[in-house]
């Protein structure tokens, strides 16, 4: 049973900023541009003060009930908004402009600067949603809904021993944050605070290009483009469960103190036990009897790289034709892929595989496609026949045509099952011995092969364990005892996409102002089949084929075909409109 407790979240804050700028025309061919931007931006401040710092070692002077190590506005240190607002934002930026022939057909450009983000309330109102201020706590030993808490003694008794002996619980709700003396829904308690180093994004953005005319009416431009960003915010978990080591360097306990996380076997059921802050005489509790679950800590230490070549060509109305095209060939990279904006603990995209290991999740971004094309076009045609009849009935209608072509975006391989023991099932695999990288299968261009096994998953083994007849290779896992799966995420790509939208319409005057347009459209006029991603979960099982005929998994296969959308069906509408 899952039960919300009810938060209101409201975030003030205050943007200011000046600009100087100036184009200085340093000769007749060449003319720079200058700028300076300052940025002030107040830190997001909940009006009840509901955020916190984790500092280990520091008693809250504020609410000094609370565990060892959390600290909330008023305590030394922490502001009302959980950290200082920042006054050293001043961004640079040059840009220039260049024809260095005399017939002016020719430009060079190029220009640099730095950008501050902004970072929006929602951030810093996500404290909130953790302990001691709200949580989503999850009960799963109630017995009956017709009395859920005194039927769930483990759960609704906050963690006291006596309550629990006498396997009566009690309700927590309603609940009602009290600054003063703040208490936990449900314990072992998630956390989620914000780094006192917290830093605002830095965004370097970097162009460089041509442009070149060719006739009077066509011309085309290429770019070098690059954005390259620092102290992103991420969230990580600071009381992440360790991995215990036996004497002989396998998983296993160390020790034989149970107030101790180095006495508990590495098990999805032993996570709260294992993390760090829940060790004997620390925040009020020990190992044993674990009070503090996840400390989801939001910082600024995510990273992210693009780089593209942007082509374009453009050819102006000539004989009422006019098309132009556009080319992207770029790569995008993280450092990782975390989201601080969901449910701490309830979803495996909000946790990294391993965050003792952090350069196991250096990725492709999710929107990382390495090449996509899109043509448009507008055609008008002027038919001269000597019919005025015919000569209304065949002109003033106005064609116009989108074509979009793209590789596939990144697709992420996992286990589905909790391989390393932190109780997240986001593990990911490793390779197969052989294998040096992992790959889509060749499939040549039959369509049906391509959805019968998309990704081949002879490729992959899972670590410390067999999982639906994939083999266990804990030999070339990472991590301790091999336990982190080392394909990367985002590590291969799913099918590409491809699609013709259409539409043909006509402007018919009723009085000077006003038209009717009779219009028709078509998407996806071609009716192109596009495939959807596979199956990513190693623990969906082998699917069937040469050599394993009965098996009834479902990894790598593609189901159906994508709906809806750009590249979905056929879709044919025909309407009217006034224009006035």
């Amino acid at each position: 049973m899952e039960q919300d407790v009810p938060v209101y979240a409201n975030a003030n804050y205050f943007n200011y900023g000046l600009f100087f700028q100036d184009d200085w025309r340093a000769l007749p061919n060449l003319t720079i541009n200058l700028g300076i931007r300052y940025d002030i931006q107040t830190t997001p401040t909940d009006t009840q003060r509901m955020t916190m710092q984790f500092v280990p070692g520091k008693q809250s002077t504020v609410a000094p009930s609370l565990p060892l190590g959390i600290l909330l506005p008023g305590d030394p240190g922490v502001p009302a908004g959980g950290v200082a607002t920042r006054y050293d934002h001043v961004s640079p930026r040059v840009g220039l402009a260049w024809q260095p022939y005399p017939s002016g057909h020719t430009v060079i450009h190029a220009a640099a600067g730095i950008f501050y983000g902004s970072v929006g309330g929602n951030l810093f109102t996500y404290p909130s949603n953790g302990e001691p201020f709200s949580g989503r706590p999850t009960f799963n030993n109630v017995i009956h809904i017709s009395d859920p808490y005194a039927s769930d003694p483990k759960d609704f008794c906050g963690g006291d021993a006596t309550c629990i002996a006498g396997g009566v619980g009690h309700s927590p709700f309603p609940f009602i944050y009290n600054s003063k003396n703040p208490q936990f829904v449900v314990k072992p308690a998630a956390l989620i605070s914000i780094d006192p180093n917290f830093r605002w994004p830095e965004i370097y953005q970097i162009n460089f290009g041509f442009q070149q005319q060719l006739t009077s009416s066509f011309a085309f431009s290429g770019s070098y483009v690059a954005s390259l960003s620092r102290k992103l915010p991420i969230e990580w978990d600071i009381n992440y469960p360790t991995f215990n080591l036996n004497g002989a360097g396998a998983s296993g306990a160390s020790c034989t103190d149970v107030t101790l996380n180095c006495s508990y076997a590495n098990t999805t059921s032993t996570v709260n036990n294992r993390r760090p802050f829940n060790q004997k005489t620390y925040a009020g509790g020990s190992a044993a009897n674990p009070i503090l679950s996840s400390i989801s800590q939001i910082q600024s230490s995510e990273g992210a790289n693009y780089n593209g070549l942007q082509i374009t060509a453009q050819q102006r109305v000539t004989h009422g034709f006019s098309i132009q095209g556009f080319y992207v060939w770029s790569k995008s990279l993280q450092s990782e892929d975390l989201d601080t904006t969901g449910n701490t603990g309830n979803s495996s995209n909000t946790e990294t595989e391993d965050p003792r290991n952090k350069r196991l999740d250096r990725q492709r971004s999710d929107f990382d496609q390495r090449h996509v094309v899109a043509i448009s076009f507008v055609y008008k045609p002027q038919y001269g026949v000597s019919s005025k009849v015919v000569r209304q009935i065949v002109n003033g209608w106005t064609i116009t045509s989108i074509i979009q072509l793209q590789s596939g975006n990144p697709i992420n391989i996992t286990t589905g099952s909790d391989n390393n023991a932190d109780g997240v099932t986001n593990d990911r695999p490793n390779l197969a011995p052989g294998v040096m990288r992992a790959h889509v299968k060749d499939n040549g261009h039959s369509r049906t092969a391509m959805m019968q096994q998309w990704v081949d998953y002879s490729q992959f083994c899972v670590a410390n364990a067999a999982l639906n007849g994939i083999p266990a290779c804990p030999q070339n896992g990472a991590g301790p005892a091999n336990s982190d799966g080392t394909v990367r995420q985002n590590a291969l790509d799913g099918p590409g996409r491809r699609a013709v939208a259409a539409s043909l319409f006509r402007d018919f005057s009723i009085t000077d102002r006003v038209k009717f347009q009779l219009r028709g459209e078509a998407e996806n006029v071609f009716n192109l089949t596009n495939l959807p991603n596979p199956t990513l979960t190693l623990s969906s099982g082998i699917p069937p084929g040469p050599g394993n005929p009965t098996a009834t998994g479902s990894f790598g296969r593609i189901n159906g075909a994508v709906s809806g959308g750009t590249f979905g069906n056929r879709v044919l509408q025909v309407g009217g409109r006034i224009l006035f």
